[in-house]
């Protein structure tokens, strides 16, 4: 089937009635008046063209049989593509079905003067035109999409398709009549000027689903009822508009990004702000955060110098891994909000410049998610090879046990199914078998689903383990690779500008695999986590010593053309061990985990101001090494005002505790009662809501926060941070850690050079550096959060002193002569 409509084979239907009761709605448009704009649009030349011969306009048609005669007169070839499209009264008849009222008022008896529209779906599924648009702008238009069923649509071929977009409100029997003129007919008014304007940035086709995401976006923004949507087999891949001459003039950017210029490497330069939406701000005092709160507090995040937030599950869960346990890939949970509120998040986000990512889970579902049951309860039925099943246990049995402190085994036995399912994490979380191409399209689906919404990527969760195989450690196999090749097709070919980011916590070599072919500059995911090099910056500040981090940068490949790594210092999850010798561990565990409360699985769950046991000097030294090392740097909520710990609470909810606004009841996070709070705050001497809070650190200029939003704004100033190569100086000290970043000149990217000297102590005693600088004779070094110029460098080491946990940023300016720094393996 073509994916463009072939208006040559087009027909379509217009029916409604006249105008509306004056006592009703006494100054609205007429139903009338829509009828004829959207019959204008059809037909109207560089927008749709609709042969004119092709379209009929009904108002009050006089009986059923009437309808019946058109519906048949108008389809009578499969190849045709019939719209059906009523504008007027919507009543709901005693025995709750949806009737279309043909009378110019709403008369006493709907049966007599109306079409029942379950007698209208049926004519149109009967109709032999394999695809169907039906457009309803009607009170109590919803029940149109509860009305197409899977049993309607079980008979129709691969090639057929139903599209159902409603108005899906019930304006005239819940609102007030005095509101009644503002919403009335808002879905035809804004449809129409919708398709005549088109949609900025949109393809040469502007299919259905382009046109209900975008409609709906300027119902929300008007503050008008949204319409709803239900479609079957390829219907919404059709184009409805080919206004491709005015799409043409429209502003290349993305129409929801607000003052932003497309850039497709976005994500080298930018600064991610993980924030858990369940901890960050409640709107309806219920004690837990939630969407409508996030989107209350993104002044805040874009005062603090925020590009990009990272939220970690939304979707709707049972909760029994903090949502990693997915029960419905298109549901937010209840208690964080809606969908629609979601959309709100990404709106108000985009509208400040800052992007949003979402955790995708593609490994595992939960125990309770639709799938799993119909997978355990019907195995011959089409959800039955959704999952991993085996008669035994027996099977990959090199694969390790990523939670051997509370899981034995990756099989768990199903009583109704009655064989074994593979988990790799959870047993609650069984893993889904993307061996089944159908599980892979559903997947790519849910992707689409969210990138329809506006969300500019996904944070993908354990990709190393969607692949078994026997004889391996079912870990990184090539088929892992092939698949997330197609998703970063899907992304490139069908989105503009956004960014897939890998979890795979494996040593540098196996994660930079996910990167794809450097040939082409990378091929998979745009960015991937390095999470190696956390422990060991930690290691390096207690040891006293560079070689922890010089080594694993060492270790560590160069990214492809157009990736990126993203490095960290704490996340929602433990500080992980996994990729360190057992001396290593061992000696994490002595320094940091000193209470075997503070240890989980391989790991420790502690945030990082109590792990550098809130010593301001060593917060700011680890922060200077995020915001200067290779890769994007992802800030934890919180850290930037140095929030603590609870060791006491289950888990990992140590780490995931309320975001501390002020110093007033629940840390300003919530007016519930203390005791329905979801999560408690911080109450310590220390690390209490009244002592360390967002208010008192904004107030004083001073504080951990103000430096946190000053040093993002001196990496933003420095494009080398982002994009420049990395190349570590040797320098006399074992102490002192010091590297160039270095971006030459690009005039046509609008670049000027940019050398930057970093050079950080990580003793607790002031060192003395002499550093190789003989290629830079005649720069003068100027420190960059204050502008100090110092001594410009000559033919000898330049010295430098530093005093305990302390570092130094300068660019190396007025040139004279010099050479380009050594290129090292970690440059982006």
């Amino acid at each position: 089937m073509s994916d463009e409509i072939d208006f040559s084979r087009s027909r379509a239907i217009l029916i409604g009635t006249s105008h509306y009761e004056d006592d009703w709605f006494p100054s609205l448009p007429a139903a009338g008046n829509s009828l004829e704009s959207m019959r204008d649009l059809l037909v109207a030349r560089d927008l749709c063209e609709w042969p004119p011969d092709r379209l009929t306009v009904m108002e009050n048609p006089s009986d059923f049989r009437h309808l019946a005669l058109e519906l048949r007169n108008q389809a009578r070839e499969t190849e045709d593509v019939l719209l059906f499209y009523f504008v007027g009264h919507g009543v709901l008849l005693p025995r709750g079905e949806l009737c279309l009222v043909m009378s110019d008022t709403l008369g006493s008896d709907p049966d007599l003067t109306g079409l029942e529209y379950d007698r209208v779906r049926g004519l149109l599924l009967d109709s032999p035109a394999r695809t169907k648009i039906v457009i309803l702008d009607c009170c109590y238009s919803g029940r149109a999409i509860e009305a197409l069923s899977g049993d309607d649509v079980a008979g129709l071929t691969e090639t057929q398709g139903i599209y159902t977009l409603t108005a899906s409100h019930r304006i005239a029997h819940v609102v007030p009549l005095e509101q009644q003129r503002d919403h009335s007919t808002s879905f035809t008014n804004e449809f129409v000027k919708l398709v005549r304007d088109g949609i900025p940035d949109a393809p040469e086709r502007l299919s259905l689903g382009m046109l209900y995401i975008s409609l709906r976006r300027r119902l929300q923004q008007k503050g008008l009822p949204e319409p709803n949507q239900r479609n079957t087999g390829t219907a919404d891949t059709f184009a409805f508009s080919r206004n491709a001459a005015l799409r043409k003039t429209a502003p290349r950017r993305r129409f929801d990004l607000i003052g932003e210029p497309v850039v497709p490497t976005w994500y080298k330069t930018a600064v991610f702000y993980e924030v858990l939406v369940s901890a960050f701000f409640d709107s309806d005092g219920d004690g837990t955060g939630d969407l409508r709160g996030l989107s209350s507090r993104m002044d805040y995040l874009q005062w603090l110098g925020v590009d990009c937030l990272w939220l970690p599950p939304f979707y709707a869960s049972p909760l029994r891994d903090a949502g990693y346990d997915v029960s419905d890939f298109r549901a937010v949970l209840p208690a964080f909000g809606t969908v629609e509120d979601l959309v709100d998040v990404v709106d108000a986000a985009h509208r400040r410049g800052i992007r949003v990512v979402c955790d995708l889970v593609l490994n595992h579902t939960s125990d309770a998610h639709p799938w799993f049951q119909a997978s355990r309860d019907d195995p011959s039925g089409p959800f039955g090879d959704y999952y991993v099943w085996s008669d035994d246990d027996r099977m990959y049995p090199e694969a390790r046990v990523i939670h051997a402190d509370t899981e034995t085994s990756n099989w768990t036995y199903d009583p109704a199914r009655g064989q074994f399912y593979w988990h790799r994490f959870f047993q609650h979380q069984p893993d889904l078998n993307y061996a089944n191409p159908e599980v892979q399209e559903a997947m790519l689906d849910t992707m689409r689903f969210w990138l329809d919404l506006g969300v500019d990527g996904f944070r993908l969760c354990a990709v190393p383990y969607l692949f078994e195989q026997e004889s391996t450690n079912c870990e990184n196999l090539p088929r892992t690779h092939e698949f997330l090749k197609r998703c970063r097709k899907v992304v490139d070919d069908e989105y503009e500008d956004r960014v897939l980011l890998a979890e795979a916590n494996q040593w540098p070599s196996d994660a930079a695999e996910y990167f794809g072919d450097p040939v082409v500059g990378g091929d998979e995911c745009h960015m991937a986590f390095h999470s190696p090099l956390m422990p060991r910056i930690l290691m390096s500040v207690r040891r006293e010593s560079r070689f922890p981090i010089s080594e694993i940068l060492a270790q560590t490949p160069s990214a492809p053309s157009s990736s990126q790594w993203a490095i960290f210092l704490r996340n929602r999850d433990e500080l992980t061990l996994e990729q360190m010798t057992d001396e290593e561990r061992d000696y994490m565990y002595a320094e940091y985990a000193t209470d075997p409360r503070m240890k989980a699985n391989i790991g420790i769950r502690r945030r990082l101001a109590p792990l550098l046991e809130n010593d301001r000097s060593q917060l700011q030294l680890c922060t200077a090494m995020l915001l200067s090392l290779p890769g994007s740097p992802v800030l934890y909520y919180g850290d930037e005002i140095g929030m603590g710990d609870n060791i006491w609470l289950g888990d990992r909810d140590g780490v995931r505790t309320p975001m501390q606004w002020t110093p007033d009841r629940n840390a300003g996070f919530s007016h519930c009662d203390p005791n329905r709070i979801s999560m408690p705050v911080i109450a310590d001497p220390v690390y209490g809501y009244q002592a360390i809070n967002v208010e008192s650190q904004l107030c004083n200029t001073s504080s951990l926060l103000h430096w946190t939003h000053r040093m993002i704004e001196v990496r933003k100033a420095h494009p080398a941070f982002g994009l420049g190569y990395f190349h570590e100086l040797g320098s006399s000290n074992a102490s002192v850690l010091a590297y160039l970043r270095y971006l030459p000149a690009n005039p046509e990217h609008g670049f000027e050079e940019d050398l930057i000297v970093c050079v950080h102590n990580l003793s607790r005693w002031p060192q003395p550096v002499e550093l190789d600088l003989s290629d830079f004779v005649g720069r003068m070094p100027i420190e960059l959060t204050g502008g100090r110029r110092f001594p410009k460098i000559g033919d000898q080491p330049y010295q430098l002193t530093l005093p305990g946990y302390a570092f130094l940023w300068f660019q190396l300016a007025e040139i004279s002569t010099g050479s380009r720094p050594a290129d090292h393996p970690v440059g982006t």
